[in-house]
């Protein structure tokens, strides 16, 4: 990667939970996901489940609160798995899905291999998970 402080195995950003800071990110994780030689609907797949979660954070997390706790993307590549961990300190927003609103979570687990979600009353982890049948090169 030429992006300096891109590490092309594993990088972590955190930034305010706001939607100019979502959008940065967005392309930071793709140029990222590009530059591991993968196939591109992989990469657009990570691009859009990696902006759905950051987009999450940054409508839900705070809604309770007059503060902003900010939210850190950690992206990590091991040989065939490449994972996008997205988390916030704020409260769970249980999903209240309706005809065109609140499915980001299940778009989320429909691009990926795995998504896990852990919320407690310290904020929310969601784990993103892509497995290749070929490992990526960095």
């Amino acid at each position: 990667m030429d992006e300096p402080g891109l590490d092309p195995d594993r990088w972590t950003h955190t930034s305010p939970a706001v939607p100019d800071a979502a959008t940065t990110l967005r392309r930071r994780v793709r140029k990222w996901a590009t530059g591991l030689k993968v196939a591109d609907s992989v990469v657009d797949a990570i691009e859009l489940a990696s902006y759905e979660a950051l987009a999450n954070v940054v409508e839900h997390a705070y809604a309770r609160s007059e503060s902003n706790g900010g939210m850190t993307l950690t992206a990590t590549h091991e040989s065939h798995v490449l994972t996008v961990t997205v988390s916030d300190t704020g409260t769970w927003q249980p999903p209240t899905p309706t005809p065109d609103r609140s499915h980001g979570l299940a778009l989320i687990e429909a691009v990926s291999d795995n998504l896990d979600v852990d919320n407690t009353d310290d904020g929310t982890v969601v784990t993103i998970v892509w497995s290749l049948s070929e490992p990526a090169s960095s």
